[in-house]
């Protein structure tokens, strides 16, 4: 496919995407569902191939190795009621693939270094990043972490957008492709400033000025696309620092386990409370 990086646009047309994005989750945000879970086609009859609606069920993670995992441990999928049961659900996941099936998850693992010391981490460190997940569910102030939920792309990044490249549309957003592991997700989840705002990639962050403008117009756009709103929760949330780092925490919990380093140096920058 014909075209240029998201990172090769100059700032403007990156702004023009930035608004598009921000239009959509907004639409994404008045979609509201009782759980968290993936989206599947409903069947009238087992005979008939035409669907007649949509239910919620299990979540379309993505995990390695799913029927590997499902033979050997107890694997809950959901659907959920709380946050704090979708996480611990991950995280537990996680804990079990390394401890009953330590041979696959090595073969089956992405990096390419240290493997072992990492499977010696992952084991260490993911039940006490577990034991770290009941302090989300027990904040009184988390009006989101019950439901409403609302559709999550989970992986909402500038790799997963086609933009337009040139011309009078330069900037603008013409599709969104892999929604196969889309699911239902607290509303923070959704709205907060994406990470891509503040980084470029994992290791290298974007530069503060180009940020703060990606902020400044998304915020913008969301003030006047849910000015008919009935209720201003959106922006509320969007703008709320408390629900960003709720955010974070969730993209970390969601990892796999040759990623236990990020957990445990998320649990050295944020101490239990005494």
């Amino acid at each position: 496919m014909n075209g240029l990086p998201w990172e090769d646009l100059p700032l403007e047309a990156k702004l023009i995407g930035v608004r598009d994005f921000a239009s959509i989750v907004s639409q994404l945000s008045q979609l509201h569902f009782r759980a968290i879970g993936s989206i599947y086609f409903k069947f009238g009859d087992q005979f008939k191939q035409n669907p007649v609606g949509f239910v919620l069920g299990p979540v379309s993670w993505c995990k390695p190795e799913s029927a590997a995992r499902a033979a050997a441990f107890h694997h809950d999928r959901g659907p959920w009621k709380a946050v704090a049961q979708w996480l611990s659900a991950s995280v537990e996941d996680e804990i079990q693939f390394v401890e009953k099936l330590p041979t696959l998850a090595l073969e089956t693992s992405t990096r390419k270094n240290g493997l072992e010391r990492r499977c010696r981490l992952a084991q260490k460190i993911l039940p006490k990043f577990r034991d770290r997940i009941p302090d989300l569910r027990e904040d009184p102030f988390d009006q989101c972490a019950t439901g409403p939920f609302v559709l999550g792309h989970m992986d909402l990044n500038p790799w997963n957008m086609i933009f337009c490249p040139k011309g009078p549309n330069a900037g603008r957003i013409v599709s969104i492709i892999d929604w196969e592991m889309s699911l239902t997700v607290p509303l923070w989840s959704l709205v907060c400033y994406p990470l891509w705002f503040d980084r470029i990639s994992s290791s290298e962050a974007r530069k503060p000025a180009e940020g703060q403008y990606f902020k400044d117009a998304y915020i913008r756009q969301l003030l006047q696309v849910q000015q008919h709103a009935k209720e201003a929760i959106v922006l509320r949330v969007v703008q709320n620092a408390q629900y960003e780092a709720r955010r974070r925490f969730l993209e970390i919990a969601i990892l796999p386990w040759d990623a236990a380093e990020v957990m445990e140096r998320w649990m050295e920058q944020n101490p239990r409370r005494r």
